[in-house]
């Protein structure tokens, strides 16, 4: 699996200014791992290196702040799982956003997009088995690849 660093920049870019540390890739002996808050990925990979380092992927500067530890999103991701059956897409005309439905939960489309987008997938294509929701996140999970997003409470659901 090959990141796809544009899209790796224009999901994370937003954090610069915010939370530097947000905008950083962390590369660890047996993963790469960044989050924006909203959408986390979490590649297993095997690496030369030791130690952690977290690379801003704005600024290619090595940043020795503290990143945020995902370990236990990670862990809980599949409590309450149901797999996916259908994906729509819903147009939020008065606020020009479109939602992806699934399993009656909504998530920003445009979000979605770009968190698969950054390792070379597209959800509508993507094999259905490894993509699941629970309560609060839609989440793709096969050998390599962990993709997770936050849904967003539309209707103020």
């Amino acid at each position: 699996m090959k990141l796809n660093l544009n899209a790796v920049r224009k999901l994370l870019k937003e954090q610069f200014k915010k939370r530097p540390i947000l905008s950083c890739v962390r590369y660890e002996p047996e993963r790469i791992v960044f989050t924006n808050s909203y959408a986390l990925v979490k590649l297993n990979v095997k690496s030369p290196i030791t130690e952690p380092i977290n690379l801003n992927i704005i600024s290619l500067e090595l940043m020795s702040d503290t990143y945020p530890n995902v370990d236990r999103i990670i862990e809980n991701a599949d409590r309450d799982k149901l797999l996916v059956t259908d994906i729509n897409v819903e147009v939020d005309l008065e606020h020009r956003v479109q939602y992806y439905k699934i399993n009656d939960l909504y998530f920003e489309k445009g979000l979605v997009d770009d968190t698969f987008k950054t390792v070379g997938l597209d959800i509508s294509t993507v094999n259905r088995k490894y993509l699941f929701t629970n309560k609060s996140i839609l989440v793709y999970e096969d050998d390599g690849v962990f993709l997770l997003v936050l849904r967003v409470n539309k209707n103020n659901d």
